[in-house]
């Protein structure tokens, strides 16, 4: 465990580890960049938190941003994680937070593949376990939710949507 949000650019895979008690501006623990690809297995994210002076916070846990034409591979890959008690802080009237287990927007969406996933207790006004949104004209994301939980959530629990959202 480490008190700091990571960035990826490029290709992180991560095998067994624990996220937890991290704050970042767009993922309380992993922000994904349009170009990179994040594949985590056997991993936990807890009480991460993505939080902002000026603006909703995006994806407790993990934020992706999908912006270039990429291929069809997936930019985020869950196998039998755990994500629980992460929050997206925000005002609920002048700035909704949303994914608070996980945030994914973009022009140009790639594929979310969640499989044996738990997702218990995040909290974000918008979309507490998952919230991915593409803007008018752009492509929706493919969502594969396979053999998971999820439960104990503060507002709707998945949310995919297109239009910019919250």
């Amino acid at each position: 465990t480490s008190p700091l949000s990571t960035r990826v650019s490029g290709d992180l895979r991560v095998y067994d580890s624990i996220f937890e008690n991290n704050i970042g501006f767009r993922g309380g623990a992993i922000e994904v960049t349009p170009t990179g690809y994040l594949r985590a297995t056997g991993t936990t994210f807890h009480d991460n938190v993505a939080t902002t002076f000026d603006g909703p916070g995006l994806g407790g846990a993990i934020f992706t941003d999908w912006r270039p034409p990429g291929p069809a591979t997936p930019q985020l890959s869950l196998l039998n994680c755990t994500l629980s008690g992460n929050g997206a802080a925000g005002d609920l009237f002048i700035y909704p937070s949303a994914g608070g287990g996980i945030y994914g927007r973009g022009a140009n969406a790639r594929p979310v593949r969640i499989e044996n996933t738990t997702f218990s207790g995040n909290y974000a006004s918008n979309g507490s376990a998952m919230w991915f949104q593409t803007p008018p004209g752009g492509s929706a994301p493919v969502v594969e939710i396979l053999g998971s939980t999820i439960t104990d959530h503060t507002s709707a629990g998945v949310v995919v949507a297109t239009g910019f959202g919250p």
